[in-house]
């Protein structure tokens, strides 16, 4: 039986996306990566923590015409553990989730303006794009 790791993140954009084109050499795909800052609260004390998110295709399209730094989201997708050899020899690791969903939530932040909510678009990476012929 197939398994995977699947989440759902509430929190606010830390950084306007950033868009990428990802070519596998037979096709290019349109990447978007963007860092969710999601707050919890222990005994009085915020602290927030860091989740780096990447959308393709037409969710990618999405989020780099709807969303904008402080915005409040909603992402729900597939976490993904990065590992790769530092420089020092030791090894580094990064969480990443793929979104499955984004939704842009209530107001934004940054200039206090109610968000236009558009429809959720709901898309997934492309089959033939294996994760060996992605150039990161």
């Amino acid at each position: 039986m197939p398994s995977f790791a699947h989440c759902t993140l509430v929190g606010h954009l830390t950084r306007d996306p950033e868009s990428k084109q990802v070519n596998n050499g037979t096709n290019a795909f349109n990447l978007v990566v963007f860092t969710v800052a999601v707050n919890t609260y222990k005994k009085g004390d915020e602290q927030a923590s860091f989740y780096e998110c990447e959308a393709w295709g037409k969710q990618a399209d999405f989020c780099e015409k709807y969303l904008k730094k402080g915005q409040a989201v909603l992402v729900s997708g597939e976490i993904r553990i990065d590992t790769w050899d530092r420089k020092d020899g030791g090894k580094a690791h990064k969480t990443v989730v793929k979104a499955i969903q984004v939704k842009s939530m209530g107001k934004d932040t940054a200039s206090g303006k109610q968000v236009n909510k558009p429809k959720p678009v709901t898309a997934s990476v492309p089959a033939i794009v294996a994760d060996e012929d992605l150039p990161f």
